[in-house]
């Protein structure tokens, strides 16, 4: 993924913070391990997202195991009244 809109076509120059205390290629080495940090870090939730979805739908595949619906559309396991 890109993170700053300057990766995108057609825009030349993006914002970008300068420290004067540092050199051009301080600043430039800086920058792109900020990218980079970031990059990793939108993977890392898009595969956690990822992830938390396919436990969701095995939980609802799960459940909807566990209700086993008849065919008349009342639940296979009901409570049996006791007397």
């Amino acid at each position: 993924m890109k993170c700053c809109p300057c990766m995108d076509v057609g825009m030349a120059a993006c914002m970008v913070t300068v420290d004067l205390s540092l050199s051009a290629f301080a600043n430039a080495a800086l920058h792109h391990q900020t990218r980079k940090k970031h990059d990793v870090k939108q993977a890392k939730t898009l595969a956690a997202n990822e992830a938390a979805l396919k436990a969701a739908e095995r939980k609802v595949e799960t459940a909807l195991q566990q209700a086993s619906w008849a065919g008349d559309g009342k639940l296979g396991r009901e409570c049996q009244a006791g007397w």
